[in-house]
């Protein structure tokens, strides 16, 4: 689960501080991103010297989505910046799995994809636990 349930949850039903909401939930998230990442690319890899189809299709993805997004992201930091957003803000299909995904596809190097995507979850972490605690506060002064 990634931290937008998390936070609520902790925070909700097991009555965590918003501290240690924050810091179990991002510790969770980050630690768990890192194998990920590493294993979406090395399996992917391990697939496309086992299976000529799957290769060609691999190589058709990533090469169209590279071209299309660089004409985007004329610079690759700003490419990390989107990828920075894009986990950071708690919509639906964002978040760290998501940006892990988008990383690898975009052929974002590992240890620069990681450490996006761990800003984008403090990021994130601390604007669930800021709504969630507000939404606490407000439930509390109606009822």
């Amino acid at each position: 689960m990634e931290l937008r349930g998390a936070i609520p949850l902790a925070m909700g039903v097991f009555h965590f501080s918003p501290l240690k909401a924050y810091f179990i939930a991002v510790l969770g998230n980050i630690f768990l991103i890192v194998p990920f990442l590493f294993f979406l690319q090395r399996f992917s890899e391990y697939l496309m010297h086992k299976s000529y189809h799957f290769n060609r299709f691999m190589v058709w993805v990533l090469e169209r989505s590279q071209r299309k997004h660089m004409d985007h992201f004329h610079e690759k930091k700003w490419m990390e910046v989107a990828l920075f957003v894009f986990v950071a803000v708690p919509l639906p299909m964002t978040g760290a799995w998501s940006g892990a995904v988008a990383a690898y596809i975009l052929g974002v190097p590992f240890w620069r994809a990681i450490g996006v995507i761990f800003l984008g979850i403090l990021a994130a972490g601390g604007l669930v636990t800021t709504l969630v605690s507000l939404g606490f506060m407000a439930s509390r002064s109606v009822f």
